[in-house]
């Protein structure tokens, strides 16, 4: 299952009950927009929890997709277990925030 956290360094998070993340050695993120690669990263790049991976999206990341995208990850476990998320469909939307400077 996957969980945005929304804003402008949204956190796409990977939950798991069948395996513990913790043993994962290998997993990359790839967001996909018209079937081209726009954003790739890597398991360095994730925080892992007992339970979760999750990557957070830089703001300049973010401002680089724009419309219906792909989010899948795939991974591999030190007992060579490999896995691939279900495939996500998510909207990027450009929403500016208006300050008020007084």
């Amino acid at each position: 299952m996957i969980e945005i956290v929304k804003g402008t360094t949204p956190t796409l998070q990977f939950t798991f009950d069948s395996i513990d993340p913790t043993t994962i050695t290998t997993a990359i993120l790839t967001i996909k927009c018209r079937n081209t690669i726009v954003l790739r990263k890597e398991l360095s790049e994730a925080t892992v929890t007992s339970n979760a991976i999750s990557w957070v999206l830089t703001q300049a990341e973010t401002l680089g997709i724009n419309g219906l995208t792909e989010v899948v990850a795939n991974w591999l476990t030190t007992g060579g277990v490999r896995g691939v998320s279900k495939r996500t469909d998510v909207r990027f939307t450009s929403n500016p925030i208006e300050e008020v400077i007084s």
